[in-house]
């Protein structure tokens, strides 16, 4: 049950969001109209609370699932409740072997369980010695709750998380950069591939694809080096430059620092894939220089620009 494995807190913040929902703008604006006494009618009251209740479950239901499925171990902090037994309810840090020593039961194995299993475990081998125990697990602290980073558009590494986390959080906390291919970016649960749009979700900020992250995921983000421009020739930096939508010629020979005095301007060259095939395409940057933005093309992942040397 996640009420139960989420416990006291998520109670007491559910009802506390109901509280508020009922007196925010948002409810008084389209629940009930000026001058109607809603907010001192009790029946009216209950109904809006439900609502603030039925609104916090569905923006807790992911987050929820996750947190059922983590796999507890060494150094997590749990509380076990047992009611009506405060002797019996007490707060544990799971030791080294992944054990705890619980009252009457001695060492209890908790690594390698959920908290829903934790509490099945627990209320059975607890009926030895009280009648039709109640048993509430929560986790306190969550010390195992880790994701690997790999790909090489980012620095490899194996991170610890605090609990459930949106992957748009994480990635802000990851500090990505233009060396990040975001289109070929994926997330690995389980070894299969979710159907997460990491482009989507950070340049477009389209949420649907904010997937909760769960334990031992593996997010996979390459290189941009598929997209990147590449810029040589009588530049003042040759080099590559990361890719972006609206990218111009411009933009990237400014980037290099721009054009060198024996750059003929209005001979530059863009070499670009089109399926098998190669294709060049002339550009007059030197007008564009002047003012004829027509000139300043936009770019295309991949295109590799050469600036030739004048003759004279």
């Amino acid at each position: 049950m996640p009420g139960r494995i989420l416990g006291r807190a998520w109670l007491k913040r559910s009802l506390k969001f109901s509280s508020l929902f009922t007196k925010s703008r948002l409810c008084k604006k389209y629940l009930y109209r000026k001058g109607d006494r809603a907010m001192k009618d009790p029946i009216k009251l209950f109904a809006l609370s439900i609502m603030g209740l039925l609104v916090v479950i569905v923006l807790n239901h992911s987050t929820t699932s996750a947190a059922n499925e983590y796999i507890l171990g060494e150094g997590d902090v749990i509380e076990v409740i047992v009611r009506h037994n405060e002797d019996l309810s007490r707060t544990f840090m799971i030791r080294p072997d992944g054990k705890i020593s619980f009252p009457l039961l001695g060492d209890v194995q908790v690594s390698g369980l959920t908290a829903a299993g934790l509490k099945d475990h627990l209320t059975e081998e607890l009926k030895r010695y009280v009648q039709l125990p109640e048993v509430t697990v929560i986790i306190k602290e969550a010390k195992n709750y880790k994701v690997s980073v790999l790909g090489g558009g980012v620095k490899s590494s194996v991170v610890s998380l605090q609990g459930p986390t949106p992957l748009l959080q994480f990635l802000i906390q990851l500090g990505l950069d233009e060396k990040a291919n975001l289109k070929g970016a994926y997330v690995a649960r389980k070894n299969e591939k979710l159907p997460v749009d990491f482009y989507a979700l950070v340049v477009k900020g389209d949420m649907s694809q904010n997937v909760i992250l769960e334990p031992n995921d593996v997010i996979f983000i390459p290189p941009n080096f598929a997209e990147q421009i590449q810029i040589v020739g009588e530049v003042k930096s040759p080099q590559a430059v990361p890719y972006r939508e609206g990218l111009r010629i411009l933009d990237v020979i400014l980037q290099a620092g721009g054009l060198t005095e024996y750059a003929r301007a209005n001979s530059v060259k863009v070499i670009r894939k089109d399926g098998d095939k190669t294709k060049e395409i002339k550009v007059k940057v030197g007008d564009a220089l002047k003012g004829d933005l027509s000139k300043n093309i936009l770019l295309q992942p991949g295109d590799f620009i050469v600036v030739p040397q004048s003759l004279f």
